[in-house]
């Protein structure tokens, strides 16, 4: 494994394409528009989970703003990046896990273009999504889902897990029951159309002025 520092970051030594980060040493992640207009909906700012961390472009910036977040990156050499990157948070807990609808093990893959790795941001363990890429590599990874966390309470969940999304919730379902919390995940493609009828059927819809067909969605509970 290698690495590179980018302003103060920590990123492996591929990424070319999330160096979102100023010469403050800010994240200035282009998905941050989307937490934002999340946050209005949210009643407590207690837990917060990241899943889909990549290396805290989210999970650092909310820090400030939440009693706890546990931020879940699966791909080994993200996660070391994570967890350098919040080293200094005392109220982030990163774990190194593939979240799913299943405890076990289950295969992660990176895409790569003429032998190359260009981004931590696209690994997936969604066989789908694995299924177009002619090149790529794949590990196997510890998986859980959040239900096992038993959590005392959960007010905002952020999904990026590149078409896992349904695994995510699936695996989620009895803790959104219970706590209801603000749920923002990407829709590109219309590629998690189930996941917002899933959600639909037990009391959520999107945001008022948003609409189905948008990229990222943002679910509230009624």
């Amino acid at each position: 494994m290698s690495y590179k520092m980018f302003n103060g970051w920590k990123f492996p030594e591929y990424e070319t394409r999330l160096l979102a980060i100023d010469e403050q040493g800010n994240s200035i992640y282009s998905g941050l528009k989307h937490i934002e207009l999340s946050l209005p909906f949210v009643k407590n700012y207690g837990t917060m989970l990241d899943v889909g961390a990549n290396v805290g472009l989210i999970t650092v910036p909310m820090a400030s703003k939440f009693k706890k977040i546990y931020a879940f990156e699966c791909v080994p050499e993200t996660y070391e990046c994570l967890r350098y990157n919040t080293a200094n948070l005392t109220n982030v807990e990163t774990v190194n896990v593939a979240v799913s609808d299943k405890e076990g093990t289950v295969k992660v893959a990176i895409p790569k273009s003429d032998g190359v790795i260009h981004s931590s941001g696209w690994a997936s363990i969604s066989e789908d999504r694995q299924g177009i890429w002619e090149e790529k590599d794949i590990i196997e990874v510890r998986s859980q889902t959040i239900d096992s966390m038993n959590l005392d309470s959960l007010d905002f969940l952020k999904v990026d897990v590149e078409q896992a999304e349904m695994m995510v919730i699936r695996g989620a379902i009895n803790t959104i029951k219970k706590f209801r919390p603000v749920i923002e995940f990407e829709n590109k493609r219309r590629e998690n159309l189930e996941v917002i009828a899933l959600l639909n059927t037990i009391g959520y819809n999107i945001i008022p002025g948003r609409k189905v067909k948008s990229s990222e969605c943002i679910m509230i509970s009624d």
